[in-house]
């Protein structure tokens, strides 16, 4: 039943997503950067992973560029064969990238592979909670699950209208620390 709902609850906001796409303009996906900035404070140093968009994920790349100016050291996810846990490259903003599974654009094999310690995550839809409806592969919660115990800090990001009250939740589910959107941030409290 779980997965029915969530099924549906993902193809409903997939779909929301992509056709609202269109209407995003720039300054939105500036607010977004300026409330994490403002907000997450990652830790100087710090190794922030974020993720190439595909679909009608929200784009990242302002705030990768924006971080990657504050000098923090950025990676980007790779899917390693059959692997449920992602591994993560090295990158930077003029680094070149290759063709990977499900549209998106990685590190070129070879690039360091690195722990981060902050994950920027996409989402389809989250709640007040932290729980995030993704593409249903389980790779970042697979991913999430294995990072925890090095205290890495996953940070959704969304636009508002991806709230929902409730994300149906299964054991396996893991909670983010954080949502930001372009209207605000969220400190979640996992339950």
């Amino acid at each position: 039943m779980a997965d029915d709902t969530k099924s549906d609850l993902r193809r409903k906001y997939r779909a929301h997503r992509a056709a609202h796409q269109g209407a995003r303009s720039e300054a939105d996906y500036e607010r977004l950067a300026d409330f994490f900035l403002g907000h997450v404070s990652p830790c100087p140093n710090s190794r922030i992973a974020g993720y190439w968009p595909i679909d009608s994920e929200i784009d990242v790349l302002p705030l990768l560029g924006r971080l990657h100016q504050l000098r923090y050291d950025l990676c980007l996810p790779v899917v390693v064969d059959r692997r449920r846990t992602l591994s993560f490259r090295s990158w930077r903003p003029s680094d070149p990238l290759e063709a990977a599974a499900f549209g998106t654009r990685v590190p070129l094999e070879g690039s360091p592979e690195v722990v981060p310690q902050m994950l920027i995550v996409p989402v389809i839809a989250f709640d007040n909670r932290g729980y995030r409806l993704g593409y249903g592969g389980g790779y970042y919660d697979c991913t999430l699950s294995a990072l925890a115990s090095a205290g890495s800090i996953p940070v959704g990001v969304a636009f508002e209208d991806q709230y929902i009250e409730k994300v149906p939740t299964e054991p396996h589910d893991m909670a983010l620390d954080w949502i930001i959107t372009e209207e605000r941030a969220r400190r979640t409290c996992p339950s």
